[in-house]
């Protein structure tokens, strides 16, 4: 009897404890759900606040620290006032800071909520900006385990970039360990800027070993999302490149709004070729995106007989682009542009008869399309033409005459066709590793992460220059070419405080970057150690630098280095080459460099004084071209005589 009761009071025991767990994983679950709708919504709001403005903002904010469960307050003087939470307030007096309390912990927290408010506090987006808020938070969330915030943990230690005393941001020393093992956990969840960076690390072998075969793993996976993208119109992001000089600081450039109103002036007026360019400008991917306005356009000049705006009227109606999807519209109007000979409608018939929208599945009159528009160099045509070959569709199976055609299309920076060459190439031999690893590399830059640039320029022109700083840092690291020279203007042009910490970071950007094939990055690396700028003051180095640099600059550079003897083997014979060549690579430059040939001349005249002239010609010698000795690294740059590098070349001139 007692034992009966024993197994009874145990099996009451269990389910009480049983039912409490589900209570409490209930609790839990409705919790999760809660911070997730907090979140969907605090998105929902920062989407919207070109609209809203600051206040929705500041209540996204405050969903994001619910979502989070982060509680944000003022500590020291301030707090005495009975301040808390800082939504309302834009900041403290001085010697407060803010200090964080984390509701939430471990496995609880809502990772993309810390995330997104680490952002908000480093862009100052319905909060205060602070730096050190938004540090402590993205590590949190790293340690929690969120991709996106190692990443972002990565890219500060890789940089040393830390908060600063004043609020801002300051380079201190980088730690490169810390860095990568973020970065490796990072790319293991699928990060994109994360397994760029470290595709870009393994494929220049910075920081760790160069391996061709490791940045292909790396890029290949950013590569095929990319080409996700690519399958459906208008997905990847459309990035106007913004290459960062004095001229771009303080030129006007007209924007995306100013472009659609100049041309729909002449549109409205009756002009075809005007009307066809504002459909082309409606159907992108901007801010000015209007494809049901971008059909009226293309109607009215296709309506006045143009191919090409019938051929776009196809494409909108097989796609559904501002209109409901039709093939039998489409037909129509790819028949009638195809009559004209339009090769954008040959490519589309050839598309319908290939997959049979339309019409029945004809691979023979898909061939005979596709390559009517090849002839006109119709990059989709050249495609699929490869494709065809590839499968055998229509056309004897080909794999050789497959990858010509992708190799065309790959030419042309068609997302696809390098995807397939890389794929090819990769199979058919592994020592095509690099040409692969170039062309992953390519289409993975043609993905999201593009967006990093954007974001760069959209700052720039808005005048945040911190903000650009970053975005471009960000880009720079995940080994976009333009994001590396970009940087490293801004820092050596002090665009923000952070230069004044910057030490030896741009000329290692305008390194990586050269190394990418920017050869005015590579000028100015060589102008680093020729002036000691962020660097010590190395005259040979930087005629080896100068030595690699096929540009006019360089080669003047070069010629005058062996004119005076500075950092290598005084020979008049080789300066007059170097000038030579530097006036046939840039001939606008002729005025310096004649000015140089005949500083040259009478330099060579008064090395071969006859006897009789000798003391004279020497005396002169000495004071008008004495040799150039190398400067002690603290009075680089302040040679009497030394080379008027980039004077006028940096504001957009010709001079040399």
């Amino acid at each position: 009897m007692r034992r009966c009761q024993a197994v009874l009071l145990l099996a009451l025991a269990s389910w009480a404890m049983l039912a409490h767990a589900h209570v409490e994983l209930s609790e839990s679950a409705v919790a999760a759900n809660a911070a997730d709708l907090d979140f969907k919504r605090a998105m929902e709001l920062r989407d919207q606040s070109d609209t809203g403005g600051s206040r929705n903002l500041r209540e996204a904010a405050e969903l994001l620290r619910a979502a989070a469960g982060v509680i944000v307050t003022l500590t020291g003087p301030a707090s005495a006032k009975g301040m808390g939470s800082d939504v309302s307030q834009e900041g403290g007096t001085a010697g407060s800071r803010r200090t964080i309390h984390y509701e939430k912990e471990g496995s609880e927290a809502h990772l993309p909520a810390l995330r997104e408010l680490a952002k908000a506090y480093q862009l100052g987006q319905g909060v205060p900006q602070d730096a050190d808020v938004a540090v402590q938070l993205m590590r949190y969330a790293s340690d929690g385990g969120d991709p996106a915030a190692q990443a972002d943990v990565a890219f500060r230690a890789a940089l040393g970039l830390a908060p600063s005393s004043t609020g801002s941001w300051e380079f201190q020393n980088p730690d490169l360990p810390e860095a990568l093992l973020h970065y490796y956990f990072a790319a293991a969840g699928r990060d994109t800027v994360a397994q760029m960076a470290l595709g870009h690390r393994h494929a220049h072998g910075v920081g760790v070993p160069r391996s061709c075969q490791a940045a292909v793993l790396y890029y290949q996976p950013v590569a095929e999302r990319a080409v996700e993208l690519a399958r459906h119109p208008s997905s990847l992001p459309e990035v106007p490149k913004l290459r960062l000089s004095a001229r771009a600081a303080g030129g006007w450039r007209p924007s995306t709004e100013q472009d659609v109103l100049h041309y729909q002036w002449f549109a409205d007026l009756g002009n075809v070729e005007a009307q066809r360019a504002v459909g082309q400008i409606l159907l992108g991917a901007g801010a000015q995106r209007d494809p049901a306005a971008a059909l009226r356009y293309f109607q009215q000049a296709a309506d006045r007989g143009d191919a090409q705006a019938m051929a776009s009227l196809g494409h909108m109606h097989a796609n559904g682009r501002g209109v409901p999807p039709s093939n039998a519209t489409a037909l129509k109007w790819f028949l009638k542009a195809a009559e004209l000979g339009q090769p954008s409608a040959q490519y589309g018939l050839g598309y319908m008869h290939l997959t049979g929208q339309g019409v029945p599945i004809d691979h023979r009159k898909a061939f005979k399309h596709f390559s009517l528009a090849a002839e006109q160099g119709n990059t989709e045509a050249w495609f699929h033409l490869g494709v065809m070959h590839l499968n055998g569709w229509g056309v004897p199976r080909n794999p050789g005459q497959a990858q010509y055609f992708f190799s065309m299309t790959a030419k042309t920076g068609h997302v696809l066709g390098m995807y397939n060459l890389a794929m090819m190439q990769l199979a058919k031999d592994p020592s095509n590793c690099a040409s692969a690893l170039d062309l992953l590399k390519k289409v993975a830059e043609k993905g999201p992460a593009g967006a990093l640039l954007q974001g760069g320029r959209d700052a720039f022109e808005a005048g945040d220059y911190e903000g650009a700083l970053l975005a471009y840092l960000r880009a720079a690291e995940a080994g976009f070419e333009l994001g590396q020279s970009n940087a490293a203007w801004l820092l050596s042009h002090g665009y923000t405080g952070a230069a004044r910490t910057a030490g030896s970071l741009p000329v290692a950007l305008h390194q990586r970057a050269a190394q990418q094939g920017h050869l005015p990055s590579l000028l100015e690396v060589g102008d680093a150690f020729w002036y000691g700028r962020n660097t010590v003051p190395d005259w040979q180095r930087a005629g080896e630098v100068y030595g690699r640099c096929p540009m006019g600059q360089a080669y003047f550079n070069l010629g005058y280095m062996h004119q005076y003897g500075a950092g290598m083997q005084q020979d008049l014979h080789l300066a007059k080459r170097f000038y030579d060549k530097a006036a046939a690579a840039q001939p606008a430059a002729w005025l310096p460099v004649r000015a140089a040939l005949l500083g040259l001349a009478a330099h060579s005249l008064l090395s071969s004084a006859p006897p009789h002239l000798a003391g004279p010609a020497a005396l002169l010698r000495r004071h008008l071209f004495a040799p150039l000795h190398q400067p002690e690294a603290d009075t680089a740059g302040q040679v009497a005589g030394s080379l008027r590098l980039r004077s006028a070349s940096a504001a957009g001139g010709a001079a040399l």
